[in-house]
C-alpha cells in the first residue's frame, strides 16, 4: 500500500506507472520486431537498388526506435532508475577531451545552413581549431584559392555549386593557391549508400551523416589528419522518433557537448529563419517546382534535427522525399503536417525562450 503523499501533487502513483510500463514492454517489442521481420522478408524480393536503400533506412529506423523503447522501458526493472541511467549516459560522454590529439588545424567549412554553420563552427573551436565558413562551393573555392587549409568540411546540397561539383574542381585543380590533394569530408543527410559513393567517386576522403554528434566529427577528423583516415565505415543516423515530444532539449544538449548557450542561440536562430523557409516551400509546392521542394525540405529537415525536433524532422523528410520523386500531390497533403508540428515548435521554443529571459533578467 501507497500512502497519498507517495502520489505527489498529480495524484498518480510512480509503482503503478512502472508496472503498466513493464505490462507494455511486451507488446510493443513485438509489434517492432514485426517491423523488423517484415523488412527481411520485403529485401528477398525483386527490388530495385533504391527500394533496397529505402527498406534498409526503414529497418534502421524501427531497431532505433525499438532501442529508444527499450532504454525507456528499462526503467520499470527493479533496481534500474533515472540516476543509473544518468551514470550511464555520463561514461558514455567522459574522457571525450582526451581522445583527439592537440594539434589544430584550419579548417574550411562548406555549408549554407546557418544552424549547422553555429553547431559545426562552436564544436570545433571548442576543441582549439580555426575555422572558416563558406556558404556554397564556389565560395569555397575562391577562399581555398586566397588561403591556406588543413581540411576542408563540405556539405553536399548548396545553392549555386554544390560538393560534390566543388570537390572535382578540388581534385582536378591547376590553380597555384589550391591544394588538389587536400583532405574533404562530406556532410550529408542521407543514409544512401549510392550518396556516399558519389562522395567517394568525386574524391572525398570520407563522409559523416547530419545532424552528428562531437565525437564524430572529431574522430573523423582525427583519423584524416593523422594520416589514418578511411573512406568506410561512418555511422549513419536515421529519422527516430521520441514519443510526442516537440523539441528535445536533452538530446540536443548531449549533440553540442551539454552547450545551453549554444542551444538558446540555436533556437532563436530558428525562430528567425525558419518562417522564411517555410513560406519558400509553400510556394514550391504551390508552384510545382520539385527541385525547390526537396531542397528546401532537406533544410528544414537538418534545422529541425539541429534542436532536437524530430517530429517536424520526419515530416520535412517526408515531403523531402516526394519533391524527389515528383509526388507534388502527396507534398500538399504532408505539408499541413509539417506546417502543424512547425507552429506547436515555434509554440514551445518562445516559450522556452520567454521563461529562460525572466529567469536571468
Amino acid at each position: 500500500m501507497h500512502s497519498k503523499d507517495n502520489k505527489g501533487q498529480s495524484g498518480i502513483d510512480p509503482d503503478n506507472v512502472m508496472k503498466d510500463l513493464s505490462n507494455m514492454r511486451q507488446g510493443i517489442r513485438t509489434l517492432m520486431n514485426t517491423i523488423t521481420g517484415m523488412t527481411e522478408l520485403i529485401l528477398d524480393t525483386d527490388l530495385t537498388q533504391e527500394q533496397k536503400e529505402n527498406i534498409k533506412i526503414t529497418r534502421q529506423s524501427a531497431d532505433s526506435l525499438l532501442d529508444l523503447i527499450n532504454s525507456i522501458l528499462d526503467i520499470s526493472k527493479p533496481g534500474i532508475g533515472h540516476e543509473s541511467i544518468t551514470q550511464r549516459h555520463a561514461s558514455e560522454n567522459s574522457g571525450v577531451e582526451g581522445e583527439f590529439s592537440t594539434k589544430k588545424i584550419h579548417i574550411l567549412l562548406a555549408e549554407d545552413n546557418v544552424l549547422n554553420q553555429k553547431v559545426t563552427v562552436r564544436i570545433l573551436e571548442k576543441q582549439g581549431h580555426s575555422v572558416e565558413v563558406a556558404a556554397n562551393g564556389k565560395e569555397a573555392l575562391y577562399i581555398l584559392g586566397k588561403k591556406h587549409f588543413d581540411l576542408v568540411l563540405m556539405d553536399i546540397q548548396m545553392p549555386d555549386m554544390d560538393g560534390i561539383v566543388a570537390t572535382r574542381i578540388i581534385r582536378k585543380s591547376k590553380d597555384a593557391g589550391i591544394d588538389p590533394g587536400i583532405p574533404i569530408i562530406a556532410l550529408t543527410a542521407h543514409a544512401f549508400q549510392r550518396d556516399k559513393e558519389e562522395c567517394l567517386k568525386a574524391g572525398m576522403n570520407g563522409y559523416i551523416t547530419k545532424p552528428f554528434k562531437k565525437q564524430e566529427l572529431l574522430s573523423k577528423i582525427e583519423r584524416l589528419v593523422s594520416g589514418n583516415g578511411s573512406a568506410a565505415g561512418v555511422k549513419t543516423t536515421t529519422v527516430s522518433y521520441a514519443g510526442d515530444v516537440v523539441v528535445d532539449r536533452v538530446e540536443s544538449l548531449s549533440r553540442l557537448d551539454g552547450d545551453e548557450e549554444l542551444l538558446r542561440e540555436l533556437w532563436e536562430i530558428f525562430i528567425d529563419d525558419t518562417p522564411g523557409q517555410m513560406q519558400a516551400l509553400k510556394k514550391a509546392i504551390d508552384t510545382g517546382d520539385f527541385v525547390i521542394v526537396e531542397r528546401t525540405a532537406h533544410s528544414l529537415k537538418s534545422a529541425a534535427a539541429n534542436i532536437g525536433a524530430n517530429l517536424m524532422r520526419a515530416e520535412a523528410f517526408s515531403i523531402e522525399l516526394a519533391g524527389k520523386y515528383n509526388n507534388i500531390d502527396n507534398a500538399r497533403i504532408l505539408y499541413e503536417k509539417l506546417e502543424y508540428e512547425f507552429k506547436r515548435l515555434l509554440e514551445t521554443l518562445t516559450g522556452l525562450l520567454s521563461i529562460y529571459h525572466k529567469v536571468h533578467h
